[in-house]
């Protein structure tokens, strides 16, 4: 076998959420700054990136532990409300098709996400994550790694799996999340592009394209 273990990204990867994350990030920039976020904003600060970060961006300095809570706290919850409201709060297509045959392969697999552990809690709630990937497996914002473009996340996911980086395949959607694991030496990184991140993987170096997790097949990652 190739490639030992595959990382998962969770946002816009597993979960097509993308936009209710922008919704909920505008709300709270438009409380703080007075303005929503600009499409170029939203790739360089959100996306891929811990909460901690983007919150250091609209608010302008390095925020207080309780500030940070506060405001965390607002968008998140409204994250999740709109999630919950929404009819399209699933599984992206085909992510339970590849899981179940990556289980049945024996092939290990974990997520690796920016989400802080509320995400995680919400998620696991409501989503089934549990027949596929372990709780103690996955790799979350805990405010103790600096974020995407660094590799750290992804090297962190690999040794939990017991695995090297370089054996291990990537899915992501973000650019600064295929960054960080071209920096980490992953063994091969699968970029999911569709309408709302088409030009994310510009300029580097990505073994496949896909719109879906559908369209990743066992021979990809074995």
């Amino acid at each position: 076998m190739k490639y030992a273990a595959v990382l998962f990204d969770f946002n816009g990867v597993i979960l097509w959420d993308r936009q209710w994350h922008e919704i909920a990030w505008d709300d709270l920039s438009e409380l703080v700054m007075g303005r929503k976020l600009t499409r170029e904003e939203h790739e360089q600060y959100v996306h891929g990136r811990t909460p901690g970060e983007s919150l250091e961006f609209i608010v302008g300095h390095k925020p207080t532990e309780a500030e940070q809570d506060e405001l965390l706290t607002r968008k998140e919850l409204l994250y999740q409300k709109i999630c919950l409201q929404s009819k399209d709060f699933h599984l992206s297509p085909g992510a339970e098709k590849l899981f179940n045959e990556l289980k049945e392969h024996g092939i290990k697999r974990t997520i690796a996400t920016s989400s802080p552990l509320v995400n995680i809690d919400f998620y696991y709630q409501h989503l089934g994550l549990a027949k596929w990937f372990p709780r103690d497996d996955i790799v979350y914002d805990d405010r103790t790694f600096p974020g995407k473009p660094a590799p750290d996340i992804y090297l962190r996911a690999a040794d939990k799996l017991g695995v090297d980086i370089r054996q291990c395949v990537v899915v992501e959607d973000a650019k600064s999340g295929m960054i960080a694991a071209t920096k980490a030496g992953a063994g091969k990184i699968i970029a999911v592009l569709h309408k709302d991140n088409h030009s994310a993987a510009d300029g580097l170096d990505i073994a496949k394209f896909v719109e879906n997790l559908g369209q990743i097949s066992i021979d990809d990652v074995a």
